[in-house]
């Protein structure tokens, strides 16, 4: 799921007013709503629980974002391809050396907005806002 320009700008003036801190206790306490609402659904005999898991999901997807702002920085970039690296080597071992065109992609944009730019000192808020849509807007264009 890619955000809009504006869904961006939300999410970068919601740390803004916010602050940092508060931000990452609020998704701390996402993340721990999310993984009440898992065992709720997973334990239940119908469906009951399964609205909760998509509304939690939603609030931590929210707050993942918002992380973003906080902790913008290459060492994500490398955590995550390290990962996903991982991960294609036990799903398909025999596919270990063909690219996954997805991760390449994400990877692609994760990096170019993090060479632009997105640390907290280098660049204002307004200069992150337009920065991340300019490179959604290339990378949009590219596809």
């Amino acid at each position: 799921m890619i955000l809009s320009e504006k869904q961006i700008d939300l999410l970068c003036d919601t740390v803004e007013k916010f602050g940092h801190e508060r931000q990452i206790d609020k998704a701390i306490e996402e993340m721990g709503e999310l993984t009440q609402a898992l065992l709720k659904d997973r334990y239940a005999e119908d469906d009951a629980f399964t609205d909760n898991v998509y509304e939690e999901l939603a609030d931590v997807f929210i707050a993942l974002n918002e992380l973003f702002f906080i902790y913008p920085h290459q060492k994500l970039a490398d955590k995550v391809a390290n990962k996903l690296e991982r991960l294609k080597k036990i799903v398909n071992p025999e596919t270990v050396s063909l690219p996954i065109e997805a991760e390449k992609d994400f990877m692609d944009l994760l990096i170019k907005v993090f060479e632009r730019g997105m640390e907290h000192d280098v660049a204002s808020t307004e200069t992150k806002k337009t920065e991340i849509n300019k490179v959604l807007r290339e990378c949009s264009a590219e596809v």
